[in-house]
């Protein structure tokens, strides 16, 4: 099957086999508006560069950019003659979600919530950096008690670049100090250390609230995710499972549990 889940910024898509395993995972990016064919000749074009037969027996799909998601729709089920799983109310996920609204719970947070209950146990600290900064606490009751979000670090960055005019936009690299010794270094480091700093205080703050939430005193884990994790997690104080293919897995796995 064919998982794809579309972000603000990168739209992520893996071919999963019956057991689970990726024959090929990658992502890229396409405007808004995007149309059906736009959607199709992308998909098609991975299946292509990775060698691989673009039959598939069923595909899902995760959006938070509600343009796109009729346009892959249309492109799963015009041109690979599937019927896609689309994340959302009325969709058996598994997941206990006690929020005020369940219905306003983006399905990124869901597809990533259940793909770490899939292999840990609660409680669960899930951070997820991507455009924005998820944390998402689920309790040891495999109860999901709610979400923060704060900007991403890439928005950080954006915004910085916007606002200063001595400024320019940067691309992410490794750390070489705490304290940079020209421009690029200094937002580098400031943006990924700082990054760090905010992911391991809310760490600190969130694990006693899940413990006092759930009927157990369990540990709580944490796993951080998203496009902007591999730069961080090398830098966090607490300990923090990286799982870079979380929500595809997670996405994976609610489309098998709906499969009759």
């Amino acid at each position: 099957m064919l998982a794809v889940d579309i972000g603000n910024s990168r739209i992520k898509v893996a071919d999963y086999a019956p057991d689970g395993s990726r024959s090929f995972k990658s992502s890229f990016t396409l405007p808004r508006r995007a149309s059906v064919d736009d959607c199709a000749a992308a998909l098609k074009h991975l299946y292509l560069l990775y060698g691989k037969s673009p039959f598939i027996d069923g595909a899902a799909i995760s959006s938070v950019v509600p343009t796109l998601t009729p346009s892959f729709y249309g492109a799963l089920e015009k041109h690979f003659g599937v019927t896609p799983l689309v994340i959302g109310p009325g969709v058996k996920t598994g997941l206990n979600i006690r929020v005020e609204n369940a219905a306003s719970v983006g399905a990124d947070i869901v597809i990533g919530a259940v793909g770490a209950l899939s292999e840990f146990r609660p409680p669960l600290l899930i951070i997820n950096m991507g455009t924005a900064t998820t944390f998402t606490g689920i309790d040891s009751d495999a109860m999901m008690i709610g979400v923060a979000i704060m900007p991403g670090l890439l928005m950080g960055l954006d915004a910085l670049a916007e606002k200063a005019s001595e400024l320019s936009p940067i691309a992410l690299g490794k750390v070489k100090s705490p304290f940079g010794r020209n421009t690029v270094d200094s937002m580098n480091s400031g943006a990924i250390l700082g990054a760090a700093g905010a992911v391991d205080g809310y760490i600190d703050i969130a694990a006693e609230a899940l413990v006092k939430s759930g009927t157990s005193d369990a540990a709580v884990t944490a796993v951080i995710t998203g496009g902007c994790a591999k730069f961080v997690a090398p830098y966090l104080k607490n300990k923090a499972e990286f799982r870079e293919s979380l929500c595809l897995d997670g996405l994976w796995r609610i489309w098998k549990n709906n499969q009759n």
